[in-house]
Parts: C-alpha cells; sequence; structure tokens
C-alpha cells in the first residue's frame, strides 16, 4: 500500500502459496479509475492474469482461480462471494449490501441497502456507510450522500438502446438474486444492526448458495468436453491450455481440470492413469500434495462428491474422468472417451448421457456400475483439495 491504494502483494513466507493461488511471491496491481485490480503483472512486467467487472462488481471476465482484492480493491470472500466493507458485507451480484446501512436514518431518499448512491462507474463505497470518490492521486474520499454527483463527475445519460441489466445474469445467477431478495426481504431487524439471528441466516444462505472456484471451474469443463473434441492417444501432452487441445484423451481432460484449479504445478506434463494409482504416485506425477486418495472410494457402494476424480486401471488400460454431479445412484462425469465407448453404454444412454463416442462428453453412469466401481482394475477416487 501507497497509503493510497494498493500497487503490490508481497508474500511474506516466499514459496509458501496457498492451494488456487499464483506462484509468484510479489506481483504489481494495476487498477481502473475506481481502484478495482484489472490486471496483475510480475516483477518482469508479464500480465499474469486479468479481470473486468459489471458496473455493480460482478466479474464480467477473469482469467485466474483464486484472488483476495478484486472490486474497488476490496477482499472478497471466496466462500461466501461477498466483498467486506467494514461496516456491512456486499453481494455484487444483486448491486445491493445484504444489511441496512448504519447510516440510514440520515439518507431516507435512499433504499438502506444501495451501493455507492447507485453511481458506480464514478463513485465507490467506502466502508459500507457513504459513498465517495477517487481523487486524482487515487485516495478515497468521502463526499456529502446527496444522491448527485460532484461536479467533477457529472456523468452523461446513457441513452436507452445501451443501459443494460447491472448484471447479465443466467439462470443460476437469477434464482440467486431472487433468493437473496427473498431473504432479506424477510429479515426484521429492529435497528441498524442486524439481530444474531438474521446474521445466522445470511450467513447460511450464502454457505448454501455461493460459487466456489471449483463450482466454476466445472462449468467451464462441462463446457469444454461438450464441444465433442476428437479423442486420440496421441494428443498434445504438454500444452494443456484450450487452444492447445485439438484432440483430447481421459487423462488429458483431467490433467486440464487439474490447471484450471491450480492444484497440477506448472510445467507438468499430462497424466496418464498408470501413474493415478495411489496417493503418492498422482501427487508426485503433478509436483504437489494437494489432492488426496478418498478413503474407502474403493468400494463399490461408495458415494463420490461433485469434483471427484475417477480411476479404474487394468491390464494396462484404464480410464478416469471427473465428477459432475450425483444424484442418488447416478453420477454424472466429464471424460473423453474412445470408438467403442464405456462399459455401461445401455445406462448412459437411457439416463440421458451422451450417446457420442471417440470424443469428449458429458456421460451418465451407475456408482457401482461397469463403467464405475464395477469396473475390472477399480482403484477409487481422488479429490483435488482447493481451499
Amino acid at each position: 500500500m501507497d497509503d493510497k491504494s494498493r500497487i503490490a502483494e508481497v508474500r511474506i513466507n516466499p514459496g509458501t502459496a496457498f492451494p488456487g493461488d499464483i506462484a509468484d511471491d510479489v506481483v504489481y496491481i494495476l487498477e481502473d479509475q475506481i481502484g478495482s485490480s484489472v490486471a496483475r503483472l510480475s516483477t518482469s512486467g508479464t500480465i499474469i492474469d486479468e479481470e473486468e467487472y459489471y458496473p455493480f462488481g460482478d466479474s464480467s471476465l477473469r482469467t485466474f482461480t483464486y484472488k483476495r482484492y478484486r472490486y474497488v480493491g476490496k477482499e472478497k470472500d471466496a466462500e461466501s462471494g461477498l466483498y467486506y466493507y467494514g461496516a456491512r458485507y456486499y453481494a455484487a451480484w444483486t448491486c445491493r449490501f445484504i444489511s441496512v446501512d448504519p447510516l440510514a436514518g440520515d439518507y431516507p431518499f435512499y433504499t438502506p441497502y444501495n451501493y455507492a448512491g447507485n453511481k458506480p462507474i464514478g463513485k465507490i463505497d467506502i466502508d459500507g456507510m457513504q459513498e465517495g470518490n477517487k481523487d486524482g492521486n487515487g485516495t478515497a474520499k468521502q463526499v456529502p450522500n446527496s444522491g448527485n454527483s460532484t461536479p467533477n463527475q457529472a456523468l452523461q445519460p446513457i441513452p436507452e438502446s445501451k443501459k443494460i441489466a447491472c448484471h447479465q445474469a443466467d439462470q443460476v445467477k437469477s434464482d440467486q438474486v431472487k433468493s437473496v431478495k427473498d431473504l432479506i426481504s424477510n429479515l426484521k431487524p429492529t435497528s441498524n444492526i442486524l439481530s444474531k439471528e438474521d446474521s445466522t441466516k445470511i450467513r447460511d444462505w450464502t454457505k448454501d448458495n455461493a460459487s466456489s472456484p471449483q463450482d466454476i471451474v466445472l462449468e467451464e469443463m462441462k463446457a469444454l468436453v461438450d464441444k465433442n473434441i476428437p479423442y486420440s492417444l496421441s494428443g498434445n501432452r504438454t500444452d494443456l491450455s484450450e487452444d492447445g487441445l485439438a484432440k483430447l484423451d481421459c487423462s488429458e481432460t483431467v490433467s486440464v481440470y487439474l490447471k484450471k484449479l491450480d492444484v497440477m504445478a506448472a510445467g507438468k506434463e499430462s497424466l496418464y492413469t498408470g501413474v493415478m494409482i495411489n496417493e503418492a504416485s498422482i501427487r508426485n506425477a503433478i509436483g504437489s500434495v494437494n489432492i488426496s486418495f478418498v478413503e474407502g472410494s474403493d468400494s463399490s457402494d461408495f458415494t463420490p462428491q461433485k469434483g471427484d476424480i475417477f480411476v479404474w486401471r487394468n491390464n494396462g488400460e484404464g480410464h478416469t474422468g471427473i465428477v459432475y454431479g450425483v444424484d442418488g445412484e447416478k453420477v454424472t462425469i466429464l471424460e473423453a472417451i474412445g470408438k467403442s465407448g464405456s462399459a455401461a453404454e445401455a445406462y448412459n444412454k437411457n439416463n440421458g448421457g451422451s450417446t457420442t463416442t471417440n470424443t469428449s462428453r458429458t456421460a451418465v453412469y451407475d456408482k457401482s456400475g461397469k463403467a464405475l466401481a464395477g469396473h475390472a482394475g477399480w482403484v477409487g477416487y481422488f479429490r483435488p483439495l482447493t481451499n
């Protein structure tokens, strides 16, 4: 910090990055006009990652799995998705704070949940109690919360043809917005300070509804395999970026997943099922201890969880894939499969899985069936450690 904005981050204990964090011990931060972190640079000036935002702070583009300080330089809680402002927590996807403004009585013309006077392009909310702006030196300045922009930051009206919602949300986010509005409307605080009961309701809701970094990566992987990328055992085993994946096999699919989670060390080549036979072997192959064998998962009645990785290995052959979802006995798998398909194609077809073969796809299997725990050489499930 330079007492005006955050210009760099320095890791106190070099070489001890948290799971999902970048490896660089020193990074420089580029900000936009309101102090949001839009890019992080290495000490050589190379761009490490970038982020863009919707007007009220939700991320519209990002090239990283984990970053602590984001919109207007505030800290974002990875578990709940909420920004911490000091006096209150802010839910960017709703364009609102989740609790009443402690100064609400002084500003009856505003909803007590508003953010930055509803002027997010040129204003910031300093600590959850008043709007402010950034002066020419990047310093946050409090201004009267009068509902009008200061003269030097007056904005022209946006034409109707150019207006967009504060968040172009998909159905999942729309449901979240509706749910949090319902949640807030049902809170009945007797003062500007939330009761313990109301605070518990908010905490429980955010825990149940917030998207984790792993959830985001799983959606990215679902979109990738649903492109039906041709299957090949001679694909690119070093360039695991999506641009380098003109062909895929099952272990490359899992390797892309681990790379996206930042669980697999930089420079490591793709896995193959021959090294996915026990915890020590797979940890050595990915250059990280951030993956564990799930105890008891070698049993036929074991139920995996979303994000787990299954493996079977038999007579020099094997198969692996990613658990996308679990519904009772049904397990939805993200995989790349050869031309002969799996040992349970009939079950997959009858339960809505993709019937394409010799390609990447989303399949549905019985957790105890021939494609998973019932297959000869069943190893079990490995679980990436992302928190």
